[in-house]
């Protein structure tokens, strides 16, 4: 850093988690132009993959997520669950060997349906004391969330909801045709919730909308036919998904990886996965930097996650 900061010592440089951010300050006009020359120089000097591990409060967060998801291996495990490693998870077991991106902030699983729809009754019943799941449901976001009562309320691991299509669909033309169904069902879905709701109505509705505008009223077809897998209507999905439905062989038969040395399942095929959701996954995102609130510090959480991981680490 001693070179950096000479060359940019009228600058004011932050580190945060293991990305640089400069902050524009009152009457220093050309950060902005310093930050990306900064950037820049960083990214032409390092290798994504050998970034160092978080530290501090980040790194707490992380490892928090940790043991919620060696909680929910064990439940699932135990009762014939299969959850497999995505997103950004995926992207730390394949392009940063098995760890945590630096900059990630939660852990994400996804299920296929039959057992996504039956998990958290499950897992309530089973889990060890303190640990709990539910159902989200809001406007945007609707997943399961697990969690444990001595953490901050926004520390949780994610699952997220994958169907099967009721045929195989081989060109890419026709999966990127399911993909948007699948946005536009989360689109009218949004324009229909109701925060009034209780959660069987949410269901109902989020039912309703795969059944008659993504499978046009038919039923998925068994692994057999090896139909297309897509990413559940509950999953909004957001701008930086390239596309979410792929051949059934992309993701499964599951695999074994590790991930923080917990041992886990990945798909089939992860770096073709990986291709379809980020695009160029193994280059350099346009943001280096947490996505969401659980990021976000103040000394109540901080100490709290200290706590919870004197009590729970290994």
């Amino acid at each position: 850093m001693s070179l950096l900061e000479r060359k940019y010592e009228k600058g004011q440089l932050v580190t945060r988690l293991c990305g640089l951010r400069v902050w524009r300050s009152a009457g220093e006009p050309g950060l902005s132009l310093q930050s990306q020359l900064l950037r820049r120089e960083l990214l032409t000097a390092a290798d994504i993959g050998n970034m160092p591990p978080a530290r501090g409060y980040s790194r707490d967060v992380q490892l928090a997520g940790v043991v919620l998801l060696k909680e929910v291996l064990r439940v699932a495990h135990e009762n014939g669950f299969h959850p497999w490693m995505i997103s950004g998870s995926l992207l730390g077991v394949v392009r940063h060997g098995g760890r945590f991106v630096p900059w990630d902030d939660d852990v994400d699983e996804g299920m296929i349906r039959e057992e996504y729809d039956r998990f958290c009754e499950v897992f309530n019943e089973k889990c060890r004391e303190g640990f709990f799941a539910w159902r989200r449901f809001s406007r945007k976001w609707n997943q399961i969330k697990v969690s444990h009562r001595e953490l901050p309320k926004d520390v949780t691991a994610s699952i997220m909801s994958y169907d099967r299509y009721y045929a195989p669909l081989p060109g890419l033309k026709e999966k990127h045709e399911l993909f948007m169904k699948v946005r536009s069902a989360q689109e009218r879905n949004a324009k229909r919730f109701d925060p009034q709701a209780d959660d069987a109505a949410h269901r109902a509705a989020l039912d309703q909308a795969r059944r008659d505008w993504i499978m046009d009223g038919r039923e998925a077809a068994p692994d057999a036919a090896k139909p297309a897998i897509y990413r559940g209507v509950e999953f909004s999905v957001a701008g930086w998904v390239k596309e979410a439905a792929y051949d059934y062989d992309d993701i499964f038969p599951l695999k074994s990886a590790t991930f923080e040395g917990v041992p886990v399942m990945v798909p089939n095929d992860p770096e073709t996965v990986l291709t379809y959701n980020y695009g160029d996954w193994a280059g350099w995102p346009g943001r280096l930097g947490p996505h969401h609130p659980a990021s976000r510090f103040n000394m109540e959480k901080a100490l709290s996650l200290r706590r919870f991981l004197a009590r729970h680490r290994d």
